[in-house]
């Protein structure tokens, strides 16, 4: 027996939830080649976007981080007030 002869028996040995599966398998194998066809002829320039995408989110962040870091106090002056606080609260 041949590998197709084989095939198309365990096809028909699977009885009727095979038919709407290799239907399914066809749209999938059609959805996958359009979609494969479409980027790659439809990829010019994505290169240079991505590339200002991740320069402008480079400086975003940068901003971001040192603005944060110029207006919360360092996590130890915080510890030695809170500190403070408990031990003051203890001698009264």
């Amino acid at each position: 027996m041949s590998g197709f002869e084989s095939a198309v028996h365990l096809f028909h040995s699977g009885g009727l939830v095979m038919y709407p599966l290799l239907i399914l398998s066809f749209i999938t194998i059609a959805i996958a080649v359009e979609r494969f066809s479409y980027y790659r002829v439809n990829r010019r320039g994505s290169r240079a976007f991505f590339h200002g995408v991740y320069h402008l989110r480079s400086r975003r962040t940068g901003i971001r981080s040192s603005i944060s870091a110029r207006s919360t106090p360092p996590p130890s002056a915080a510890s030695s007030r809170a500190a403070s606080r408990m031990t003051a609260r203890r001698t009264r």
